[in-house]
């Protein structure tokens, strides 16, 4: 049966610690006969329950993007953004023949892990406020009773039109350069299991997991969840210390319902911690409201589920103006490689796109310096070389093949956001390193990174045939390490 009744509860106890059980149905791809466009494209993954569909569209930027930061501002140098509002959203809606609630999700982790790359790479990167890795997902909701509420065909009926309706939201915001894909059944849960953590909350295999409530957060082993309302007076500017801030993950939500021609939004922030390993929200913005007592509905508010529980939100402004003041960047930050001749921080994402790969040259220092901060970003790369000798050492250091391992080492056994190859093309001939990172084997090279100077004080960024010279950063703790690599033998 497609439709199955699924809840949350909650067990109280003596004490002021409750269990929750959190229940995620679990998806199913819509089926060809239901998909008349599933031909060659990626299937439409749907999760149900008690009349509800929901499915879910994922949103890259076309190219990668090279980007300058300061404390206060950050924009494309090299490249153009792309940026997703909800005017652009509250405009599909209008245009749907059926009611549709839309959710526009983004995760931004600043940057990842909790050892000692991590604390290096972090003590560089200061008060910065930027995503080395951030997740952009539009999510569905509609009424599968609404569209056919009765008869043989009404579960196929409702199934066609959540796969036409996720189809024609992706061919829109593909229209206006953006990588747009709607999320297969696979994808919802790897969607979900990133959403919580990654890997922090492992869901069993029917969708459930036990987590425990306090009023002010819900926890499961080593990881904690936080969530906030959105006041009416937040605005994108006003959250932006988030990104300056230390918690495994940051999740906003804007959600538009109600009708498209007077549309209801509300918005939440949720965070992701692990404050045993000091990966936590140190400042809260005071336009956000702690739900103090509600975490269980608010954390279910957070994740891609078909039916949410009842909660009083603050609902806030959403006129045409407003909506395009919600605005966000798609695509990741990457890692920062250098400081542009204005001072300001660059990044390049050398990993974000699975359609584009990035080569790096230059000694064995400097690389190795820009492949813990990959691994920092949330890399978790195999190194694929004709001499294993060569990258022995680093792999010692980092002493986690989660994260770093000579291939076939690694084997898939990926801890960090994206399982990355490094690719060494070094040859006999040459006098520095020459490598390749990517996540398959057709992906083109967008972009070059070469380290000039022997110390790493000069970087050449090639993007697209434009050149760009960047001066090298790093704290003491980033130095440390590579220091290290000559007492490795």
């Amino acid at each position: 049966m497609l439709f199955t009744s699924v809840v949350t509860s909650v067990a109280n106890r003596a004490d002021t610690v409750d269990d929750f059980t959190l229940r995620v149905p679990i998806a199913v791809d819509v089926p060809a006969g239901a998909d008349p466009n599933l031909d060659g494209n990626t299937p439409v993954g749907v999760r149900a329950d008690g009349g509800t569909l929901l499915t879910a569209v994922a949103v890259e930027p076309g190219t990668p993007v090279v980007r300058h930061h300061t404390t206060t501002e950050s924009a494309a140098l090299l490249g153009r953004d792309t940026h997703l509002d909800l005017a652009l959203l509250a405009h599909f809606r209008a245009s749907c023949r059926v009611p549709v609630t839309l959710d526009l999700v983004v995760i931004e982790h600043r940057y990842c892990g909790a050892g000692t790359v991590a604390a290096a790479y972090r003590e560089t990167l200061g008060p910065l406020p930027f995503a080395a890795a951030r997740r952009v997902a539009v999510v569905a909701r509609l009424s599968a009773t609404r569209i056919a509420p009765t008869g043989p065909h009404a579960t196929a009926t409702a199934l066609r039109t959540a796969a036409t309706l996720t189809r024609r939201l992706s061919a829109l915001l593909s229209a206006r350069g953006m990588r747009a894909t709607p999320l297969s059944a696979a994808d919802l849960h790897e969607l979900t299991d990133h959403l919580l953590g990654p890997r922090l909350a492992p869901l069993s295999s029917d969708g459930e997991t036990i987590l425990q409530m306090t009023p002010t957060e819900a926890t499961a082993g080593i990881a904690t969840w936080r969530t906030f309302a959105l006041g009416p007076d937040a605005t994108p500017s006003a959250m932006r210390t988030l990104s300056a801030d230390h918690p495994v993950s940051t999740t906003t939500l804007l959600r538009l319902s109600g009708p498209p021609e007077a549309p209801v939004l509300h918005g939440l922030v949720g965070t992701t911690e692990v404050p045993g390993s000091g990966r936590l929200l140190r400042s809260t913005p005071s336009c956000l409201d702690p739900l103090d007592g509600r975490q269980g509905p608010a954390l279910v508010h957070r994740i891609p589920v078909p039916r949410l529980p009842r909660m009083r939100l603050p609902r806030l402004v959403a006129d045409p103006a407003a909506l395009r003041r919600w605005r966000f960047r798609v695509g990741d930050d990457g890692p920062l490689i250098g400081a542009d001749p204005r001072g300001r921080a660059v990044t390049v994402p050398l990993f974000s796109s699975s359609a584009h790969s990035c080569g790096l040259t230059g000694n064995a220092e400097v690389v190795a310096l820009l492949v813990l901060r990959c691994i920092g970003a949330g890399a978790s790369i195999g190194v694929h070389s004709p001499d294993p000798r060569r990258w022995a050492p680093l792999c010692r250091l980092v002493d986690d093949p989660g994260v770093l391992a000579l291939h076939p080492d690694h084997g898939g056994g990926s801890t960090g956001l994206a399982v990355v190859d490094l690719v060494d093309e070094t040859t006999a001939d040459d006098s520095v390193l020459r490598v390749r990172l990517q996540r398959r084997t057709t992906a083109r090279t967008w972009a070059h990174i070469e380290a000039s100077a022997a110390d790493g004080s000069r970087i050449d960024v090639s993007f697209g045939g434009e050149p760009m010279t960047l001066t090298g950063v790093a704290a003491p703790a980033e130095l440390a390490l590579v220091d290290a690599l000559e007492s490795i033998v």
